[in-house]
C-alpha cells in the first residue's frame, strides 16, 4: 500500500472506516464526487474506473505518468472556516499517483485535467507531504466546494479502495493578558508544511518555500486600538507573520518578516481589535530540518509611545526600554506639527515621519558632556526584509528645546543641538550613540528631544539610556483610556513618586489643543505601584487625553497622549467645547447623521444673539466659533440638528 498526503499533513488517529459505493466517476451530475468529511475520521471509497489523464495544468506537474488511467473525484465542502486542512489519502495498490486540488465547482474543464488547481502533487513512490490552504483567499471558506482530483497508474476494472482521512488544523490559543507562553511549531513534511504568502499578495516576505507554517488563534475581551506580539523562533529562522481577521480574510499590510526570527508584531494602523472576536496569525518560519521547535509568544494589550512631539515620554539616565508599535507619526491618529514634517530632512533624518516615537530629558548640569546611548535594537519591516536583508532599519533625531517648552507647536521650538558631530543617525547598527559637549545654549533644564523612527515603515525595539539628566519625579508604568457605559475611563499605575502633588487630567478633539477636564490627588512619596483612574463623563466621539503631573513646588510633567474613538457611542448627538470660551474656540458636534446643524447663542433672557449653520458629517465634526463679539458674561450655546437638540451654558472671558 502506498500513501499520499495532499496539502496539510499532520499526525492524527482515524476514528471512524465507513464503505462507499462506486460513484466518484465524474466532477459532478449522478456519478459526482465522493463527499469527504472533514472532521478528523477516516474512510473507505471505491477507486473509480473512468479513465483519464494526469492533470498538466499548475505549476507542478507529474512527468511521465502514463495517460488513460484511472481517475477518481472527491470534494468537501466546510461548515466553518477552516485555516487549512489535512487529507492523507491511501490506495491498496502500489503505483504512481497524482492529485489535484481545485478551487472551483464549475467542472466543464476539470475531466480533461487543463484546469489550473490550486495544487498539484506527485507520488511516484507513494508518499508525499504538504498543507491544504487556498492561496489568495487564506482559507477554507464554509459553504464553497473544493475538489481534489485523483489519479492512478491503475488498468482494467479490478475493484481498489481509495483510504482518505481528513482533519482540520489545530490552532494553538494565544492568550492576550500580557503573559508569555512556549509553543510548539509545526514540523517540516508532517505539520501544516506550506510556503511564505503566495505571489500577488501584498506585503510578502518572498522566503523560500516548503518550510513550516503554525496557526494561532486570539479572542480579545476588550477592544484594543494595539496589541504586541513579541515572537522568538528558537533557531532564528527567517519568519513570516500575517493576520487573518474574524471572518478568516487576510488583512492587507498586516504581513511582517522577521529575518532574524525576533521581533514585535502588531496590527497595521488604523485597526481595532473587537471584543469577542477571533483572530489569526499565520507564522511561516524558514526551517531547514526535522527537529522539534518552539516559538515564544508574548502577547498584550499596548499603549504606544506617544506618536507627537508634545507631550513626550521623559525618561531619565536609567533610561528606557521600548518600542515604537503602533505609533503613528504623520499618519491618521497622530499629527506632527506641519514646521517638523516640512522640514523634517533638516531636523530629523525622517524624509516622513511614518511610526514615531519621541522622549525627551531634562539637562542637570551645562557643564558637563550629555551622552545618549542606544542599544539592543532590532527592527523589522512590513513587508520587507530586516537589519541586513530588506533595509529596516532605525532613524533618530536629537533636538533641542526650551526649558518652558510644554506643547511642542511654535514655528522654532526645537533646534539642532550646538556643536554635536551629528543631530541624527540613520542606521542598520543594533548600537550608536551622541554626544553633546558642554555648551552655554544648554542651560540647566533645558529638554532634550528624541525622536525614533523605523524607517520604511519598520516595528524597532531599543534601549536608550542617558547621562546628565534631572531624575523623574514620578515613573508611569501603564496609562490607558478604557471605554465605559456613560464614561471613557482613564487608568494609570505609577511605580515611583518623589513630591507628587497631583495629575490634572487634559482633553482634547484635535490632538493639538488641550483643556483641562479635572484633577487626581498624587501619594507625594511611593517606591511602590500605585493605581489611579478618573472618569470623563462628557464623552465625544473622538477625543485625546494626556495626564500632567505637578510637583509640590509647581514643576510639571506630560504623559503620552491617547486617543480614543467611541464609534458605538449611543448619544444621537452631542456638542463638547472649553468652557469657559475664547475668542475663538474649537467646537465639536457629534452626530451618527450626516446633514445640517444650527448652532445659536443666547443670552440668560432667551434673546438670540447669532446662528451659524454647519455641514456636518457622521461622527466628529471639528470648527473653530467666533465668540469675539460676545462680551463678558453667561450664555447658552444650542445645537440642533433635526429633532435633536442640545443647549450647553458657558461662559465668556
Amino acid at each position: 500500500m502506498r500513501i499520499l498526503i495532499l496539502p496539510l499533513v499532520i499526525a492524527f488517529v482515524c476514528c471512524s472506516v465507513q464503505s462507499y459505493s462506486a460513484t466518484g466517476d465524474a466532477c459532478s451530475g449522478a456519478n459526482g464526487p465522493y463527499t469527504i468529511p472533514v472532521d478528523g475520521s477516516c474512510n473507505n471509497f471505491s477507486m473509480s474506473t473512468v479513465t483519464g489523464n494526469p492533470s498538466t495544468a499548475g505549476s507542478s506537474t507529474c512527468a511521465g505518468y502514463p495517460n488513460g488511467k484511472r481517475v477518481t473525484w472527491f470534494s468537501f465542502t466546510p461548515i466553518t472556516y477552516i485555516m487549512a486542512a489535512s487529507f492523507l489519502i491511501q490506495i491498496d495498490v502500489a503505483t504512481q499517483m497524482q492529485a489535484t486540488i481545485y478551487d472551483n465547482v464549475n467542472c466543464g474543464s476539470f475531466n480533461s485535467g487543463s484546469t489550473a488547481p490550486l495544487a498539484t502533487l506527485c507520488s511516484a513512490n507513494g508518499t508525499v507531504g504538504g498543507t491544504l490552504m487556498v492561496p489568495g483567499s487564506t482559507v477554507l471558506i464554509p459553504g464553497h466546494t473544493y475538489t481534489i482530483r485523483v489519479y492512478s497508474n491503475v488498468t482494467g476494472v479490478t475493484p481498489q479502495i481509495v483510504h482518505i482521512c481528513a482533519t482540520p488544523v489545530t490552532k494553538q490559543a494565544i492568550p492576550v493578558n500580557g503573559s508569555c507562553n512556549i509553543y510548539n511549531l509545526d514540523a517540516v513534511g508532517t505539520g501544516s508544511n506550506f510556503s511564505p504568502l503566495p505571489t500577488g499578495m501584498t506585503n510578502r516576505c518572498g522566503y523560500n518555500n516548503d518550510k513550516s507554517v503554525t496557526w494561532f488563534q486570539f479572542t480579545p475581551s476588550s477592544n484594543l486600538t494595539c496589541a504586541t506580539f513579541n515572537i522568538a523562533i528558537d533557531n532564528g529562522a527567517r519568519t513570516e507573520i500575517a493576520l487573518y481577521n474574524q471572518a478568516g480574510a487576510y488583512q492587507s499590510g498586516s504581513t511582517l518578516c522577521m529575518p532574524d526570527g525576533n521581533g514585535i508584531w502588531a496590527p497595521s494602523l488604523p485597526f481595532t481589535f473587537t471584543a469577542g472576536n477571533t483572530y489569526y496569525l499565520r507564522v511561516y518560519a524558514e526551517i531547514n530540518d526535522a527537529l522539534p521547535h518552539i516559538a515564544q509568544v508574548c502577547a498584550s494589550p499596548y499603549t504606544p509611545p506617544n506618536d507627537l512631539c508634545s507631550g513626550a515620554t521623559r525618561i531619565d539616565n536609567n533610561g528606557i526600554q521600548d518600542n515604537n508599535v503602533c505609533a503613528t507619526g504623520s499618519a491618521p491618529g497622530g499629527t506632527e506639527p506641519g514646521w517638523i514634517t516640512s522640514n523634517s530632512n533638516t531636523l530629523l533624518c525622517a524624509p516622513v515621519l511614518q511610526n514615531t516615537a519621541w522622549y525627551y530629558f531634562v539637562v542637570n548640569d551645562n557643564t558637563t558632556s550629555t551622552i545618549v546611548n542606544v542599544s539592543s535594537v532590532n527592527c523589522d519591516n512590513y513587508g520587507g526584509g530586516g537589519i541586513g536583508a530588506g533595509g529596516a532599519g532605525i532613524q533618530l533625531g536629537l533636538l533641542k528645546g526650551p526649558s518652558n517648552l510644554a506643547n511642542c507647536v511654535n514655528n522654532n521650538a526645537l533646534t539642532l543641538p550646538p556643536n554635536t558631530p551629528t543631530h541624527c543617525y540613520q542606521t542598520t547598527a543594533t548600537s550608536f550613540g551622541f554626544t553633546v559637549p558642554p555648551n552655554a545654549a544648554i542651560q540647566n533644564g533645558t529638554k532634550m528631544y528624541i525622536a525614533v523612527d523605523g524607517y520604511s515603515g519598520a516595528n524597532c525595539s531599543y534601549v536608550i539610556t542617558t547621562t546628565n539628566a534631572i531624575p523623574i519625579p514620578v515613573k508611569m508604568k501603564y496609562f490607558t483610556v478604557w471605554k465605559q457605559a456613560t464614561s471613557n475611563q482613564l487608568r494609570w499605575i505609577t511605580s515611583w513618586e518623589t513630591n507628587n502633588r497631583n495629575f490634572e487630567i487634559e482633553r482634547s478633539l484635535d490632538g493639538q489643543n488641550f483643556v483641562r477636564i479635572g484633577s487626581v490627588p498624587g501619594l507625594m512619596t511611593s517606591n511602590t505601584d500605585v493605581q489611579y483612574k478618573f472618569d470623563d463623563f462628557e464623552i465625544p466621539l473622538v477625543a485625546y487625553y494626556r495626564l500632567k503631573q505637578v510637583d509640590i513646588d509647581g514643576k510639571y510633567d506630560y504623559s503620552n497622549t491617547i486617543v480614543i474613538k467611541r464609534d458605538n457611542i449611543k448619544s444621537l448627538f452631542g456638542l463638547t467645547f472649553a468652557n469657559p470660551v475664547a475668542n475663538n474656540t474649537v467646537v465639536s458636534i457629534n452626530t451618527e447623521t450626516a446633514g445640517t446643524s444650527v448652532l445659536r447663542i443666547m443670552d440668560l433672557s432667551g434673546r438670540e444673539l447669532s446662528v451659524q449653520v454647519v455641514d456636518c458629517n457622521r461622527g466628529n465634526n471639528i470648527i473653530t466659533k467666533d465668540f469675539s463679539r460676545l462680551a463678558a458674561g453667561h450664555y447658552f450655546l444650542i445645537a440642533t440638528q433635526g429633532e435633536n437638540r442640545v443647549v450647553k451654558p458657558f461662559i465668556k472671558q
